[in-house]
């Protein structure tokens, strides 16, 4: 994906969660958009296929892909998805969702954090991390970890879009840059 698609991902994103939060929706458009990505990225791609054509009438694709997401779906995701389709951006569909679902994690002081170590965390490291985090964030961590033995050791997190290397591997790469730029 294109930086610019991620810059409309962003727009697409605030303005369906702001509409969804001024009708307290956010959680049913959440799970529409969840649903139609999907839809569009099952295993066959003959609905994306038929999405692209450019033969069949907006209203036709929009019946098909509302068809394909079975249940019933709110006015308002109905006309969001028909202007997706009308302006060919069914694509981006997914990096919407991910950033709806950030948006919708930030309104309700969630916040979602990963952190990589050289060695797995027990889970009480994993908690005093949620703790300390959500102590100085002032909002609720949800975390996540994962082992990397290519670290060496120390860690690297990632709370949404920042990333923080605190791994010795990290280091090393930095002093490498530093000692080769001088």
């Amino acid at each position: 994906m294109k930086a610019q698609d991620k810059i409309l991902a962003a727009r697409y994103a605030r303005a369906l969660f702001e509409a969804a939060r001024a009708r307290k929706m956010e959680a049913k458009l959440q799970n529409e958009l969840k649903k139609a990505v999907q839809v569009m990225e099952g295993k066959d791609q003959t609905l994306n296929k038929f999405i692209r054509h450019p033969l069949p009438s907006l209203s036709e694709k929009k019946k098909c892909v509302l068809r394909e997401m079975g249940s019933a779906v709110s006015p308002m995701f109905t006309r969001f998805l028909g202007l997706m389709i009308h302006k060919k951006r069914m694509d981006i569909l997914p990096l919407i969702y991910a950033r709806y679902v950030l948006l919708a994690a930030r309104a309700g002081h969630t916040v979602k954090a990963h952190v990589q170590s050289a060695f797995p965390l027990t889970a009480s490291q994993a908690a005093a991390i949620e703790h300390k985090l959500g102590a100085v964030m002032k909002k609720k961590i949800i975390i996540s970890t994962e082992a990397d033995q290519g670290l060496l050791g120390g860690f690297v997190l990632q709370i949404e879009d920042k990333i923080f290397d605190h791994s010795w591997q990290g280091r090393l790469n930095h002093l490498k840059e530093t000692l080769l730029s001088s």
